[in-house]
């Protein structure tokens, strides 16, 4: 879907951009999680929470976050890939 709108002769450096991207959205993933971890941690002392609990917590938000983008790419059109698959629009 993403490089659907992509001509063969700079799919090659598309590609190439798009691996980037993943592999810096994996980057801002990890560092998001390391930061509600350091925050549920720091909140722990606070209240009667353990180390484990944080990372409870910690996988409680990313389950929110992910469901929530599961939503929105949900909300997509049913033939939205029939481009990038080959396959005829639906109508």
């Amino acid at each position: 879907l993403v490089l659907a709108d992509i001509s063969a002769k700079k799919t090659n450096q598309a590609s190439v951009m798009l691996s980037t991207s993943q592999q810096l959205g994996s980057s801002f993933g990890v560092g998001v999680c390391a930061v509600w971890l350091g925050f549920f941690i720091s909140q722990s002392s606070k209240a009667d929470i353990t180390v484990l609990g944080a990372y409870h917590q910690t996988f409680l938000v990313l389950a929110i976050m992910t469901l929530t983008t599961a939503y929105i790419f949900s909300r997509l059109a049913v033939d939205a890939g029939a481009v990038a698959s080959g396959r005829a629009a639906l109508t």
